[in-house]
């Protein structure tokens, strides 16, 4: 495997709003609050303990979409799109990506899905300044494998 250097773990943060308890009945509170948000695409270390069900994954260009369920709804939820940080140097060269899911200590217990988007425009980049003339690489998921040509 192959590193890139350049890269650092990144560490979630959520703001001080999104960190306080939300009233979820909906007698006294009609208004949901916000879900989740997923911004992020970094190179991160082991998968948080927030469990996320990954049911689907597909490529759109340089932005990659993914569908997930997990538990929760009362806190705003953060998930990111993690990178391993490296190439296996394959052919076609490929690279391992999880989706990591932070709950903010939500103890909620509905049934959440919700779709999420990352541009992975930089991974391109970044694997062309390593291997200027790759034409592909394999995006492997824990469920699933993706070609994605560029």
């Amino acid at each position: 495997m192959v590193a890139k250097g350049g890269w650092r773990v990144v560490a979630l943060a959520a703001a001080a709003a999104s960190s306080a308890a939300v009233n979820c009945d909906p007698y006294t509170n009609p208004v949901a609050p916000p879900i989740a948000s997923a911004t992020q695409f970094a190179v991160c270390g082991p998968p948080s303990v927030d469990p996320v069900v990954v049911q689907d994954v597909w490529l759109d260009g340089s932005t990659v979409h993914a569908t997930a369920r997990y538990r929760g709804g009362c806190v705003r939820h953060e998930f990111t799109l993690c990178w391993e940080g490296g190439w296996q140097t394959t052919t076609p060269l490929q690279t391992s990506l999880f989706v990591d899911h932070w709950a903010d200590g939500d103890t909620c217990d509905e049934w959440v899905e919700e779709s999420f988007a990352w541009d992975l425009t930089e991974l391109r980049d970044d694997t062309l300044d390593f291997w200027p003339t790759a034409d592909r690489l394999l995006l492997v998921f824990p469920t699933e494998t993706i070609e994605w040509r560029f």
